[in-house]
């Protein structure tokens, strides 16, 4: 111990502690023979012991034991870094968490504990403090009394007293655990430390009486800290839904640098987003067949405004979020694949979309495969301990101080009585939507009532807990009216009447299947918008509802991932000859072979002229071959998604009624209500969440990075001399697709050449061309990307 403690004061980082460390008795530490190998001796038994820890970590399954061992394996890593680093390095390679740990494992190798008392004068003769409670010191060495809840006269706790560090023991016990799990900050934590270190009469009297409930322990020990809008959270942020959304937001902090909790109530991340097989919206530069794309950002923002019927509100791009959606499909598209790893090679055409935009993997269905990329990418920062997750924790509500949201309070499903706070200076809602709420005042009841006789889609999870947590601080809901009725849940012919449906892909409906009476007619336009096609539905047959979903054998293969999907759970049956599918329809309605051949006959003929009597002008494998086989399954509408929810300014921040921002709090996917109108198109549920999950990212990192650059550092009238000043007059002069130069946080970059390379498409910049951009800018992005963009000039102020 003295060779490793003594590398490390050699290294510069603890030299001023030098002194501190020659109290211990370093002979009680290890006794070896001082030899010239007495170094390769010790990295030897350093090695040896944290591999032996680090095999049998895995095998520990009680959580408290694992912690300890953590602890200890992170003590033993510090030291192999000190006696395998050179030490001129040392200083570069330890953080503050690191030295914490190996002097928490040197005092616990062996005897050497009993050179903790020596440890302690030594600080506490150097502690202002210290006078007040060794002036009238007395040693009164009680061996082996550790009883903490008997009460006893202040004046009894001298140093040498047991009971004195006895208590001592308990408050930093309390305030190792608290920080581990995350639930102080390190400001409060470094501030209890000092605290009982230096025998804070108040601080050691709360561990005494609240030993055995350490969060009110460090509640009340803290009672004097900042506001929680100044002070230093425990988490930088904590997301809520391990859905597509809270898994977008997730990996972009991450990537950021920040600290943060993920949690989920269930006990696997992915949330109805894993559900979602048809596919994820997104305007690509080139189509299927590496041609130019004839689709584009307007032309998508176009079909979203027409089929949430916001044509007419006259708010242009029909709201404040829609804009954001489309624009941004484009660089989040390439983001889930680049940071994905994933694939999407297929694309398909669902309905109210004038271009297929729909993408998707050839191997497994879209959701469950992007959320199953994601999740892999989280292992690196949960390993590091930058990422803490949470499964099987529900969060039950949020804290507010002085208006703003602190934290929450969550508890274990599985053991409710385990309940706690979780700290953070930023909070996202991404908790889904409520379409499975039916419990008795549900969000459905007090909404649409009307919707009570249909069955869901949704996973039992869906029911409305960020809605109601966020109403319960004041924040504003809108649409909440608005729920969607997909036309397509299959009916198990097993179980016809059940409460919840296996949702029937649109994707189907994209590949070319038609949707029959049971009399083998068509009624509807089958790429017309969700909305139209279970109305048209409910007006056809408004009581049953019971409608057949047709594909020829080639529109099957182009969907084979959802055909054994839904044919390996009996949804879908495959039929030889058209008689075998007469047969199948006549079970409840009327049908012949010759009726069916001559609805397939009338459908080829549309589709040679272009069009069909119900608007239907996009049709996919035909002709159908009447000779070949079919694949058939019942459909009928049900609950799919909920439009309404919380009210969210362009990046993210929760609303109140009055149109204020409630400061800490976001929400991100079907949580948000106000985007999509009455109708959302099929394919939008996974770029809405993607896309706003790493919208709010992007805003949360902004105003950390803000509050980083307030604390001491180079600042840019370090380079002002190196760069010009430029006007405004100046900078309106260039803002051309020839010429784009813009302002962003005082700095002015030309973006000419780099018009066409960005992601979200040439209009995002050309907009602020020749001006200020950096509130468009900042809505949207963080100041780290343009890290890689050399500035032209400097922003001249007024009078420059």
């Amino acid at each position: 111990t003295k060779a490793l403690v003594q590398r490390l004061i050699d290294s510069k980082l603890l030299s001023s502690c030098q002194q501190v460390f020659d109290a211990f008795d370093e002979s009680l530490m290890f006794r070896m023979p001082a030899t010239d190998d007495g170094m390769a001796s010790l990295k030897s038994q350093f090695k040896e012991v944290f591999h032996n820890i680090s095999g049998i970590l895995d095998c520990v399954s009680c959580q408290k034991c694992k912690l300890h061992g953590k602890l200890q394996l992170l003590g033993l890593g510090t030291a192999l870094k000190i006696l395998l680093s050179p030490v001129d390095v040392v200083v570069t390679v330890l953080s503050r968490n690191d030295l914490v740990a190996l002097v928490n494992t040197i005092a616990k190798f062996s005897s050497a504990i009993q050179g903790a008392k020596a440890l302690a004068i030594e600080y506490w003769k150097q502690n202002l403090l210290y006078s007040s409670f060794v002036d009238n010191e007395k040693d009164k060495d009680v061996a082996g009394s550790v009883d903490i809840v008997v009460s006893q006269p202040l004046e009894s706790f001298d140093v040498s007293s047991s009971k004195g560090t006895a208590l001592m023991d308990t408050a930093l016990e309390m305030t190792s655990k608290l920080a581990a799990r995350g639930l102080i900050s390190l400001e409060d934590e470094e501030n209890l430390v000092a605290s009982i270190l230096a025998r804070d009469a108040g601080t050691l009297l709360l561990a005494k009486h609240y030993y055995d409930n350490p969060s009110r322990f460090a509640q009340f020990a803290t009672l004097s800290d900042p506001p929680a809008g100044t002070r230093d959270a425990a988490y930088d942020g904590v997301i809520i839904g391990g859905g597509l959304a809270g898994l977008a937001c997730a990996l972009e902090l991450l990537d950021a640098g920040a600290r943060i909790a993920l949690i989920d109530k269930q006990g696997v991340f992915g949330g109805n987003s894993a559900k979602a097989s048809s596919g994820i919206n997104g305007v690509d530069a080139v189509d299927a067949q590496n041609r130019p794309n004839e689709d584009s950002v307007e032309s998508f923002l176009e079909d979203c405004i027409n089929g949430g019927g916001l044509s007419g509100n006259g708010i242009p791009g029909g709201n404040h979020l829609l804009p954001t959606l489309a624009r941004r499909s484009v660089d989040t598209l390439e983001w889930v694949r680049k940071r994905g790893k994933i694939a999407l090679d297929l694309v398909g055409q669902l309905g109210g979309h004038s271009f297929p935009r729909t993408h998707r993997p050839k191997d497994g269905l879209a959701g469950s495969e992007i959320v199953v990329a994601l999740e892999k990418q989280l292992k690196p920062f949960k390993e590091t301990g930058q990422l803490t997750v949470m499964k099987n924790t529900k969060a039950t509500s949020l804290m507010l101080e002085d208006g703003r949201v602190t934290g929450i309070r969550v508890e274990n499903t599985k053991d409710p009585a385990d309940n706690r706070e979780v700290l953070s200076a930023n909070v996202v809602l991404a908790t889904g939507g409520y379409a499975s709420d039916f419990a008795d005042n549900s969000l459905l009841d007090q909404y649409r009532p009307d919707l009570r006789r249909f069955a869901t889609t949704n996973g039992k999870f869906s029911t409305g807990d960020g809605h109601k947590m966020a109403a319960s601080i004041g924040a504003s809901m809108v649409d909440m009216e608005h729920v969607q009725v997909h036309p397509t849940g299959f009916i198990d012919p097993e179980d016809p009447t059940s409460s919840v449906k296996t949702l029937c892909a649109e994707i189907l409906r994209g590949v070319g299947g038609i949707m029959l009476t049971r009399n083998g007619q068509r009624f509807v336009n089958e790429l017309g918008t969700r909305d139209y096609v279970s109305g048209r539905m409910l007006e056809v047959d408004p009581e049953g509802a019971d409608f057949v979903l047709l594909l020829s054998d080639e529109m099957a293969e182009e969907a084979a991932k959802h055909i054994g999907l839904y044919s390996s759970k009996g949804l879908m049956s495959h039929f030889d000859t058209l008689e075998d599918v007469a047969e199948f329809l006549s079970d409840g309605g009327n049908v012949t072979a010759a009726t069916l051949a001559a609805t397939i006959l009338g459908y080829n003929r549309d589709a040679l002229g272009g069009g069909d009597p119900f608007g239907k002008q996009v049709f996919n494998h035909v002709p159908i071959d009447a000779t070949r086989g079919f694949w058939a399954g019942h459909v009928t509408p049900v609950i799919h998604y909920t439009m309404g929810g919380v009210a969210v300014d362009s990046v993210g921040r929760v609303v109140r009624d009055d149109g204020g921002v409630i400061g800490g709090l976001y929400a991100a996917g079907e949580i948000v209500g106000g985007l999509h109108g009455k109708n959302r198109l099929g394919g939008n549920a996974l770029t809405e969440a993607a896309v706003f999950g790493r919208v709010v990212a992007e805003q949360i990192m902004a105003g950390l990075e803000r509050r980083s650059r307030e604390t001491p550092e180079p600042t840019k009238a370090a380079v002002a001399p190196t760069l010009r000043a430029v006007t405004l007059e100046e900078l309106s002069t260039h803002g051309s697709p020839d010429d784009c130069w813009l302002a962003i946080d005082g700095q002015v970059y030309d973006f000419t050449h780099f018009l066409e390379d960005h992601p979200a498409g040439v209009e995002a910049i050309l907009q602020f061309g020749g001006a200020d951009g950096t509130d468009g800018f900042l809505a949207v992005h963080s100041l780290s990307l343009l890290d890689e963009f050399e500035p032209v000039g400097l922003l001249a102020t007024d009078g420059a």
